[in-house]
């Protein structure tokens, strides 16, 4: 991830004078525009290490806003009109990072808003939890630049307390719109699968009286397996309490939508507080949850395991 031209990389002109805008404020919108309507239409994908020309344009950390450097702002608008459809906002450079990580590792908030003003206004979505090939998402990657930007702590004061008051918006911000850590879920999955395949090797596939329950569980967008030994005279009661509390939340729904929370907590020295919204599963996401209870299952239960196999 880099804020500014790498002098060994090469790079596009167009991609040269975005980053121009973004640093120094220095180029007009109408050079700009003068570019992208050359025929052939310069490329997408501007420099040798798959960096887009969405990507320069959100690259800022500098500026707080639209007041600071309206023209780089504008230049992000423009080029998404060009560029309309999310498949661009998504394309990853060689490390896998997109549009929004790029965005989040500045803080720059107010391109991450002017995005998602845009998929609203065209109908459309991305995936704000897209990992990059490191498996950090944008969550992951947001303020990392406050740590290379090395600024004299004191001569630098204000312009650091700003980007930090700036990456807790963000921060919000992302959160309200669905974004988590890696590890929010990654950790839980691994030691619950742990907990579950030791339960099977001590208690060799059950006792007398007791049968193994696998259920499905949530922690932030993701839904993990949990497996426990449990009385049978109990097995029916627990699940039909959870078919209970899923309908609940949807109202008689056949769709379990995640539950709408508020969480508050606090970021370098600011309170920030966000929502999860309820939503429920779109096709995607359910067709990516049976595909991962069956790898799960083969994980805990490999070929020739005692325990009787479940359908997805």
């Amino acid at each position: 991830m880099r804020s500014t031209v790498d002098q060994t990389m090469k790079t596009t002109l167009l991609a040269s004078l975005i980053n121009g805008a973004n640093l120094m404020n220095i180029i007009s919108l109408e050079q700009i525009e003068y570019m992208l309507n050359l025929t052939p239409r310069p490329r997408f994908v501007s420099d040798t290490e798959g960096g887009t020309l969405l990507h320069y344009a959100v690259a800022a950390w500098l500026h707080d806003g639209l007041r600071s450097n309206p023209i780089i702002f504008a230049v992000l608008k423009l080029l998404l009109s060009t560029f309309p459809e999310s498949h661009y906002i998504e394309a990853a450079d060689q490390v896998g990072c997109t549009t929004l990580h790029w965005a989040a590792y500045g803080s720059n908030l107010t391109a991450i808003q002017i995005i998602y003003d845009h998929l609203k206004a065209t109908g459309q979505e991305i995936d704000v939890n897209r990992r990059n090939i490191a498996g950090d998402t944008a969550l992951d990657m947001l303020g990392e630049m406050r740590d290379k930007m090395k600024l004299d702590s004191v001569q630098y004061r204000a312009t650091i307390k700003q980007y930090e008051l700036r990456t807790a918006k963000t921060y919000e911000y992302l959160r309200d719109h669905g974004a988590y850590y890696r590890s929010e879920w990654r950790g839980v999955t691994i030691c619950c699968m742990a907990r579950v395949q030791t339960d099977v090797e001590n208690e060799t596939g059950g006792t007398d009286g007791a049968s193994f329950v696998l259920d499905c569980c949530w922690r932030y967008d993701q839904f993990i397996l949990r497996g426990s030994q449990m009385m049978t005279s109990a097995v029916n009661r627990y699940m039909e309490a959870r078919i209970t509390q899923r309908f609940q939340a949807t109202k008689g729904g056949a769709e379990y939508p995640w539950l709408k929370t508020k969480h508050a907590e606090e970021l370098w020295g600011h309170k920030v507080e966000w929502t999860r919204q309820g939503r429920c599963w779109t096709i995607r996401e359910r067709e990516e949850l049976v595909t991962g209870l069956k790898a799960a299952w083969e994980t805990l239960f490999p070929a020739g395991s005692s325990v009787q196999r479940m359908r997805c």
